[in-house]
């Protein structure tokens, strides 16, 4: 095992009360190179299945228009369900890269009552902020989301995570979006990072419990009720050395494989 971090629950887990996350989603026609593979789609539905029942989210995804892609409501199995039959939407075929118009639309006050003060944007994009053919009216909109959009979010709590995609990214944009609003910025050096790039968004907004790894192996407290492990493989590593082992005490190791 490479690398791992895990969310565990017992009887009585401890999560983070009444957490909103955001997923915004850059389907601008520039992913077809950037994300060949359209690795967002299961990157939203990691954070899906990842979301504590009784937080509440949604997904829009964005080009030149906006679009609700899972409803803003409270997580439950039915919802998990939706955003991952929805996800296969995610595509690239949008014009333009129209954030602030996303940020907007994902901002709405209506979802919340107008209530802000735990909502967590996660913003996925691989490009700049591009509303024109005029680089003046980019960057003006640029500076709008920075100076005028975002600072009364953040005045409400509101933290924005945002994950670039591609060295095409305007990077200095998306680090300042994030640490002008208390959020987190990370960089997915190309479509096989995007996952984990994802995952570190996600325990940004809603930190989970994670256990240390010893030898290639971790132990589980014996009152846990049940536990989630994310595993990510090295560099080196090949499929036919993909194996796990689970054990219980005082019992044989059960391997299986992994793809």
């Amino acid at each position: 095992i490479a690398q791992a971090q895990q969310a565990q629950q017992g009887d009585n887990p401890q999560l983070p009360g009444a957490v909103d996350v955001r997923i915004i989603v850059d389907i601008s026609g520039s992913m077809k190179q950037n994300d060949p593979q359209n690795l967002r789609r299961p990157a939203v539905r990691l954070l899906a299945r990842l979301l504590p029942d009784g937080a509440t989210s949604g997904v829009w995804t964005f080009g030149q228009y906006v679009n609700m892609l899972v409803p803003h409501r409270e997580v439950s199995d039915a919802w998990r369900d939706m955003a991952i039959a929805q996800s296969d939407a995610i595509n690239s075929v949008a014009m333009r890269t129209n954030l602030g118009k996303a940020i907007e639309t994902a901002s709405d006050g209506y979802f919340t009552g107008g209530v802000l003060s735990n909502t967590h944007f996660i913003v996925l994009t691989d490009g700049k902020v591009d509303i024109s053919r005029n680089p003046s009216a980019n960057k003006a909109e640029a500076n709008r989301i920075l100076d005028t959009l975002v600072p009364p979010l953040k005045q409400q709590g509101a933290r924005f995570h945002a994950v670039a995609l591609s060295a095409e990214a305007d990077t200095e944009f998306l680090r300042k979006l994030a640490s002008d609003s208390n959020g987190s910025f990370h960089v997915a050096e190309n479509a096989e990072d995007l996952s984990r790039a994802f995952l570190d968004a996600f325990n940004a907004a809603v930190p989970q419990e994670q256990t240390p790894i010893d030898d290639d192996g971790f132990m589980v407290d014996a009152g846990v009720s049940e536990y989630t492990a994310l595993i990510f493989w090295g560099d080196n590593e090949t499929s036919t050395n993909r194996t796990l082992a689970l054990k219980a005490p005082g019992a044989a190791a059960a391997t299986c494989a992994v793809s």
